[in-house]
């Protein structure tokens, strides 16, 4: 199991991030940083200051952007979402917040039109921080990098 911080993230999670970013080209080492990074891997962590909760920190706005609203999937990812069975009807579902976070991910990458880990991070950090400075979405970038380095030995 991958851990940090106080959380670990289970084995089925892990295997839902290797296939979801699989179909979407993610490289899934990049949401498996992230979501060390907004939630040490602790699925319940709530932002007392936002809307932003579970393993990847998704604010409401995010969620009904991407995911599930009035009882419909959206037709952004609603193939991914079907072919892994993912329940939308809660942000907090461990399964659907990972989902949710890596399709947000891709769209983020999809739109910025790079493979820059930089340019997709300034999408999703920036998506639900419209006031993010530069230096706050350097600095985020650098946070999760040095977390893929960490996790993954890279050098």
């Amino acid at each position: 199991k991958y851990t940090g911080h106080s959380g670990a993230l289970p084995i089925d999670l892990q295997s839902l991030i290797y296939n979801i970013c699989s179909d979407l080209n993610v490289d899934p080492n990049m949401i498996f940083a992230i979501a060390l990074h907004e939630s040490g891997f602790q699925s319940n962590l709530k932002n007392h200051y936002s809307t932003a909760s579970g393993y990847m920190q998704l604010l409401d706005k995010t969620w009904g952007y991407y995911a599930y609203t009035n009882g419909e999937y959206h037709d952004r990812y609603s193939d991914i979402f079907k072919k892994y069975k993912i329940n939308l009807t809660d942000k907090n579902d461990p399964m659907a917040n990972i989902a949710v976070g890596a399709c947000c991910f891709a769209q983020c990458k999809k739109e910025k039109g790079s493979n820059s880990s930089l340019q997709t991070i300034v999408g999703y950090y920036g998506e639900g921080n419209n006031a993010a400075s530069t230096l706050e979405i350097l600095e985020y970038h650098k946070v999760v990098t040095d977390y893929l380095n960490e996790l993954f030995e890279i050098e």
